[in-house]
This record gives structure tokens, C-alpha cells and sequence, in this order.
């Protein structure tokens, strides 16, 4: 923990060497407990789940899309692969490549909509500042195309995730919230 002998701000990232707010020299600071709430970190309290809020919606949103979307995809592929007239391959070079096609197509199919729910449960636990590393691994798999099939979706709201949740004051409420979690 380090604290601004200005304006008594507290970080809980001891690598910052210089305020956020100010910009005055921080110092280590122990006793957390006995210290009362800054009007900064008040602020920090209210200002960051509303930060949060937009990229949390936008990777739940990604995430029911991708799963109707995904499913769609997954019904009409194999209907339309087990109709007889869509495999009348002439030859064993182009049954191989129709049915390894399909193999491949259907098991990105599969792992985005075994991911979708994993994202979206990550930004629900962003909404409520927990899951700091799942939250992070959520954005980072929703800017992989393969992950989804609504990619051009889901890929700024990735960033966006990103961009948010490395900002120190979201780290400090990340932590803040874990250390308040029994």
C-alpha cells in the first residue's frame, strides 16, 4: 500500500511511485483499517462501476448474441450436411475435404458456444467488481475471432474491457473487493 501525503489518496498498486491525482511522491502506507475512506477513494467507489457498466454490457450482449447465433449456425450445418443431395461428392478427395470442412467448422462452432457462457458470467462478476483475471481472460477471448462467431461484435468490446480494466483506479477497486470478500 502507498498513500499521497497530499491529498491522502490510497493505492494499493505499490508500483506507482507518483499520485493519480495530484501527482505528489507516494509513500508506503500501512494500517488500512484505521484510516478513514479519502473523498478520492469515495470517488474511486462510485466513478469506477460506472466505468465498468458499458464494457460489461457490450461482453454480455456479444455473449447472447454468440449464442444464438452460434446454435443457429449449428442446427443449419448439420441439417444441411446429413441431406443426402449436399454430399454427392464425386470423388474421395472432395468427401474428405467436404466432411474435414465440416469437422473443423463445427468444433469452432462448439468452442464458441461453450465460451459464451463463460464470458458472460465473467462480466456479470465485472459488474460487481470480482474476478479481476476472469474478466480480463473474458475480453481476451472475445477479441479472438475464432471464439466467436459474432467477432466483429464482440472484438471492440474486448478492447474496450481492456483499456478499462487496466486503469489503476479499476485495479484498486478490483482489490478492494477482494479484500472485502469473506
Amino acid at each position: 500500500m502507498k498513500r499521497c501525503s497530499q491529498c491522502s489518496s490510497i493505492y494499493s498498486d505499490d508500483a506507482l511511485t507518483f499520485c493519480l491525482a495530484d501527482g505528489a511522491q507516494l509513500h508506503p502506507f500501512e494500517g488500512l483499517e484505521t484510516v478513514a475512506i479519502s473523498a478520492s477513494n469515495t470517488q474511486i467507489e462510485q466513478n469506477v462501476p460506472r466505468s465498468l457498466r458499458g464494457p460489461a454490457i457490450g461482453l454480455i450482449s456479444s455473449g447472447v448474441i454468440n449464442i444464438i447465433w452460434t446454435s443457429i449456425w449449428i442446427f443449419s450445418n448439420s441439417v444441411g450436411f446429413l441431406k443426402e443431395e449436399n454430399r454427392n461428392f464425386t470423388t474421395d478427395g472432395q468427401r474428405i475435404a467436404g466432411t474435414t470442412g465440416y469437422v473443423l467448422g463445427s468444433m469452432f462452432l462448439v468452442l464458441g458456444l461453450a465460451l459464451a457462457p463463460m464470458i458472460i458470467y465473467a462480466a456479470l462478476q465485472m459488474l460487481k467488481g470480482e474476478k479481476y483475471r476472469l474478466a480480463k481472460t473474458a475480453a481476451i477471448l472475445s477479441i479472438i475471432p475464432c471464439t466467436s462467431c459474432c467477432f466483429l461484435v464482440s472484438i471492440p468490446f474486448g478492447i474496450w474491457t481492456l483499456v478499462v480494466l487496466a486503469d489503476p483506479q479499476v485495479k484498486a477497486f478490483f482489490q478492494s473487493r477482494a479484500n472485502q470478500t469473506p
